[in-house]
């Protein structure tokens, strides 16, 4: 971070100070996107026309801004290629191919250069390709792998830099080496790739008895830890499916110490005028990306931020917190994980809507707290 903090004042000494800073973003309801796409396709299933339309505009912006000078003097592409050093990528392995490729020609366009990324070096880190990929909505697994950078022309000229040490499981090797074994595909497998788990670390299928031994295993003593935010940063439990996490956080909430609140959503479709769609059915909608329409909380409990709301303050999508006090319009919590650890901030209601790519014929708007429980939590969320 200091030397970020130390490049930019440079660029600023060597430049002069900046009077506007632009940022460009795709919008995925472009009318140039929307009319190329076929029936009951999402903008999400066309990366490639997303990168054409993206480009066009972009290539456009950069006409006005630089050639035409619609917002004053701007800064040449040659002192632009001599002030951009590097580009760092995190959580590479979950990006799809198509973005990885448009940033390469766009660098190649700004800065005169042929070569891979304009010549400039780009790190990209992540846990590797064990494990999630890039989601492709209702995909194979085909498109799924596909759709990694891996497949991209660009990988031929990727230098790769392992790390092989766990810092996760160093005091447990046995598990580490285990983990090494399923990601290099040699550890024996049942019939449809499935891996059988040790029987020190697995438990039992015997019923919903087998989800409270789970649940009193990563739990223990859950009644004496209310309002213990160390013992509930430690642990949570991962499953794959949203539908899953709602369950367990239902069932853990109950064995909660504490009185129950029960804070309810204000559900509505946008343009919906002469009232089509019943309260009924819109409450019970529970998209990934909506917090739930009944979100039960007790003071104590651990929550998950749904959306970036404060990310200077620590308040980012994905954040651990702990419910400190609620009333009707606000939450009082504690912020969990990151620089901004033991925080206290209030959280107020906001209108969330849903996406295209949530596949909803409309767009339902939901006014609620970006949160929900977070006594368990989803694999993709727990990576970030």
């Amino acid at each position: 971070m200091t030397q970020r903090y130390e490049d930019g004042m440079a660029i600023v000494l060597n430049g002069g100070k900046p009077d506007i800073f632009l940022t460009m973003t795709c919008n995925p309801f472009w009318s140039e996107i929307t009319s190329e796409l076929l029936p009951f396709q999402t903008p999400q299933d066309r990366p490639d026309l997303l990168t054409r339309i993206f480009r066009s505009k972009f290539e456009k912006l950069k006409d006005d801004v630089i050639n035409k000078g619609v917002l004053g003097k701007a800064i040449n592409k040659k002192s632009y290629r001599e002030n951009l050093y590097g580009i760092t990528w995190d959580e590479a392995p979950m990006t799809n191919k198509n973005c990885l490729e448009a940033l390469d020609r766009s660098l190649q366009d700004i800065c005169s250069n042929n070569a891979p990324f304009g010549g400039k070096v780009l790190i990209r880190g992540g846990g590797g390709f064990r494990q999630v990929l890039p989601v492709v909505r209702k995909g194979t697994k085909a498109q799924m792998i596909s759709a990694c950078i891996v497949q991209s022309h660009l990988w031929n000229h990727t230098k790769i830099l392992r790390l092989r040490q766990n810092m996760r499981s160093l005091h447990d090797q046995e598990f580490a080496e285990f983990l090494i074994r399923i990601g290099d595909g040699v550890e024996p497998t049942k019939p449809d790739d499935m891996v059988r788990l040790p029987l020190h670390i697995a438990i039992p299928w015997e019923g919903e008895h087998s989800i409270q031994v789970l649940i009193q295993h990563i739990f223990p003593n859950l009644e004496l830890h209310g309002w213990d935010a160390p013992y509930m940063v430690q642990r949570a439990i991962l499953t794959p499916t949203n539908d899953d996490v709602q369950k367990l956080n239902d069932m853990i909430i109950d064995q909660f110490p504490g009185e129950e609140h029960n804070l309810l959503s204000f559900d509505e479709v946008e343009g919906d005028n002469h009232n089509l769609y019943q309260q009924e059915f819109l409450n019970l909608i529970a998209q990934g990306s909506l917090p739930p329409h009944i979100l039960k909380i007790k003071k104590g409990a651990p929550l998950m931020l749904l959306r970036n709301l404060d990310p200077r303050y620590g308040l980012c999508n994905g954040t651990r917190l702990l419910c400190r006090g609620l009333f009707m319009n606000m939450l009082d919590v504690e912020i969990l994980t990151g620089s901004n650890a033991g925080k206290r901030a209030f959280l107020p209601r906001i209108k969330i809507k849903t996406s295209a790519s949530d596949g909803l014929p409309f767009v339902l708007s939901r006014k609620q707290f970006p949160v929900r429980l977070s006594f368990a939590i989803t694999i993709n969320k727990s990576q970030g």
